[in-house]
């Protein structure tokens, strides 16, 4: 029970420093920016090590994201 306690303290904690501080939505989006460039580097990757073994385009994406994610 202690780490369920942990956990949604932590959430409850993360939830009033995006909604009630002025610096929680700068922050949170920054750390949303970087985590979206480093998928679009394993996108990148993917597209380098399979695009060959895929020849209709219109499943290449989902199928590796589907396979690697």
């Amino acid at each position: 029970m202690r780490i369920v306690g942990w956990g949604l303290g932590l959430q409850l904690l993360l939830a009033l420093i995006i909604l009630k501080t002025p610096m929680g939505p700068p922050f949170f989006s920054f750390f949303d920016k970087a985590i979206k460039k480093l998928i679009s580097f394993s996108d990148a990757g993917s597209d380098f090590l399979f695009k060959s073994f895929i020849t209709d385009v219109g499943y290449h994406s989902a199928l590796v994201n589907f396979a690697f994610r």
